[in-house]
């Protein structure tokens, strides 16, 4: 008999979304990593409160000769922010389930209404898979979480953390979840109605990951996370992801395009039309001349004749 499982889903039209590994130097040898003619190692259709997207992560591999982790993949981690691994529904809409649950007292045919209004395609089934995969990310439960990080430890030296907030709407609160990027494994997930450095702070000090060595840090901008995760690991390196990186540095130019598009539509306002061609005038002035002795034949010449052409063939091929 067939083992049955999920559908997976598929949608050729969903936007992409692509994800290298957040990594560039080997941890093991700090030579650089390549890219060029990795496969993906994640490459799924999820389904999000913004629509559908397909998701693809590319890994790293080193291959400089000699090192001890030549040939090795460092996976992306970035993707699992938009998705948990072996997951089709966003982490915005897992997050959406369990504050609905947990804070609005809402029973599983109440959420599954509410999402489906949103648009989200779910059964009331999977809404109760969905919220026990929520309370397993919040406890710090995750299966195996402690036996991944452990070899991860043995096998690199330590773990690189990277942390980001998520806030789906119809929330009141970040849910901020912290990741392992050597393994792509999620570590634990903390809501914070509010969001300073001393309640960021507390909450990594409970997760599972304060039990082994971290040789490195990733996250966004944001200054609270920056502050937890440094008074955590003050020996860790800190970098920004990426993505939060670029997005950074193209945000000042996209605004100040803005602004000048919007100076430059104001004072073309206030300029005056062009002034007409001498014989643009001459004409105009003609038409009304005929228009007002002759109006009669400008009408009918306007008019089209309601007796069709006859249809020519051609007589010869």
């Amino acid at each position: 008999m067939a083992k049955r499982g999920r559908p997976k889903r598929s949608n050729p039209q969903a936007e992409r979304k692509i994800f290298k590994a957040e990594l560039e130097a080997c941890p093991t040898c700090n030579g650089g990593l390549t890219s060029v003619g990795n496969a993906a190692h994640s490459k799924k259709t999820v389904q999000t409160f913004e629509g559908e997207f397909h998701v693809v992560a590319y890994s790293r591999l080193c291959d400089k000769v000699g090192c001890e982790k030549n040939g090795h993949h460092y996976h992306a981690v970035g993707h699992l922010q938009i998705a948990l691994p072996g997951e089709s529904y966003g982490l915005d809409i897992v997050a959406y389930i369990g504050w609905q649950r947990e804070r609005e007292q809402q029973r599983f045919a109440e959420i599954k209404k509410k999402l489906n209004q949103k648009g989200v395609s779910i059964n009331e089934r999977s809404v109760g898979r969905l919220y026990r995969l929520y309370q397993a990310l919040l406890k710090g439960g995750w299966k195996k979480v402690r036996n991944r990080l452990a070899q991860t430890e043995q096998e690199y030296g330590g773990l690189i953390l990277t942390s980001d907030g998520l806030k789906p709407d119809g929330c009141g609160g970040t849910l901020y979840v912290v990741y392992e990027a050597l393994s792509g494994t999620p570590v634990s997930a903390m809501w914070l109605e509010v969001c300073d450095a001393v309640r960021i702070t507390a909450w990594l000090r409970q997760t599972e990951a304060v039990n082994f060595k971290v040789l490195a840090t990733m996250s966004d901008h944001e200054e609270a996370l920056l502050i937890g995760l440094k008074t955590v690991w003050p020996e860790a390196k800190h970098q920004l992801c990426q993505e939060h990186y670029i997005s950074g540095l193209s945000e000042p130019v996209h605004q100040a395009d803005t602004q000048l598009q919007q100076s430059l539509q104001t004072q073309l306002r206030g300029l005056p039309k062009p002034p007409k061609m001498r014989g643009e005038q001459k004409d105009e002035s003609r038409m009304r001349e005929v228009g007002q002795s002759q109006p009669g034949q400008i009408e009918a010449q306007e008019q089209p004749d309601p007796t069709p052409s006859p249809l020519l063939l051609p007589t010869s091929f």
